[in-house]
């Protein structure tokens, strides 16, 4: 008997490939609980956070629209007040027709009431507008996106300090950004 099979108890010494199985075994299961590991994480970072019903922001237009809530999905109205447009992302060079060539691209400008809209490139009615006009003032931006406060957003301080500067909003008064292409996923 040789020391390996009095390790084993006398009992399945005689495979010599008894040590590369329970090897293999041991690489399977790690393996198998790294990718399980890897999979629960990428499940948990990618999920919509949970920030309840879509409500409604109410229309900027009016005299004096709803106070607005930091991080919120809703309904909003509101016409764009400027002919300035801050272009951020870059366009599809190889694409051949104009959306799919500007999907990259969001457009921000200015509605009323200290709202900046951040509206999704490529969208055909926003384009048509664009093209016919050259700008998108007097465009009426409705629908459903997210509002968020750009000083409380990470990451958009100095998206928001830019923003502020281009469009003449005041440091005193409070910014907001409706993200028209952020949709609530139910």
């Amino acid at each position: 008997m040789t020391v390996e099979q009095a390790a084993d108890g006398g009992v399945g010494g005689d495979d010599p490939f008894d040590d590369l199985r329970r090897r293999g075994r041991a690489r399977l299961i790690a393996v198998l609980a790294t990718l399980v590991t890897v999979g629960a994480l990428l499940w948990w970072f990618n999920r919509a956070p949970d920030r309840g019903p879509v409500g409604d922001c109410g229309d900027l237009d009016s005299p004096s629209p709803a106070p607005l809530e930091h991080d919120r999905y809703c309904t909003l109205r509101g016409t764009v007040q400027t002919a300035l447009i801050l272009t951020m992302g870059r366009e599809n060079e190889q694409a051949m027709d104009e959306a799919t060539r500007k999907k990259g691209l969001r457009y921000f400008v200015k509605l009323g009431h200290g709202v900046v809209a951040a509206l999704p490139g490529g969208r055909p009615d926003i384009e048509a507008f664009k093209r016919e006009r050259e700008h998108l003032e007097g465009f009426v931006v409705a629908g459903v996106g997210r509002v968020f406060d750009g000083q409380k957003e990470r990451g958009y301080g100095g998206t928001a300090a830019a923003l502020r500067r281009a469009f003449d909003l005041s440091d005193d008064q409070p910014m907001w950004i409706f993200d028209a292409g952020d949709r609530a996923q139910q």
